[in-house]
């Protein structure tokens, strides 16, 4: 199982992008949506959380090439923490694992931890 700080390093992404002025964000929002649908290619669906970011860390120059063609005239778009991310944050909704922003079934605490509670 992988380490759910990815998922929370894109939602990071997901809410930076909101904070973006409305032309920007648009654009960011439209090459999320361009993403998204070629992630559904790569991965399908139905998939699990840990499927989604095995695909994210094999590299995602793909997904840049597919910035620098669809919005050439805006460099500062082909940042991948910004709509790469995003789009990933937004794909993780659709993980059968994932629900409320992090993984379901999660443990909250450890066995051990749980003695110290308990006891």
């Amino acid at each position: 199982m992988h380490d759910d700080s990815r998922l929370s390093d894109w939602l990071e992404a997901e809410r930076r992008v909101a904070r973006e002025p409305h032309p920007r964000r648009a654009l960011l929002d439209d090459l999320a949506d361009e993403i998204i649908a070629e992630l559904r290619r790569r991965v399908g669906r139905p998939f699990v959380l840990d499927e989604l970011i095995t695909d994210y860390e094999r590299g995602n120059d793909w997904a840049v090439d597919l910035l620098t063609r669809s919005a050439p005239n805006d460099p500062w778009a082909w940042a991948p923490g910004l709509a790469v991310d995003t789009a990933y944050s937004r794909y993780a909704r659709f993980a059968r694992d994932v629900g409320g922003g992090r993984r379901i079934g999660q443990k909250r605490f450890s066995d051990q931890d749980m003695g110290r509670i308990i006891n």
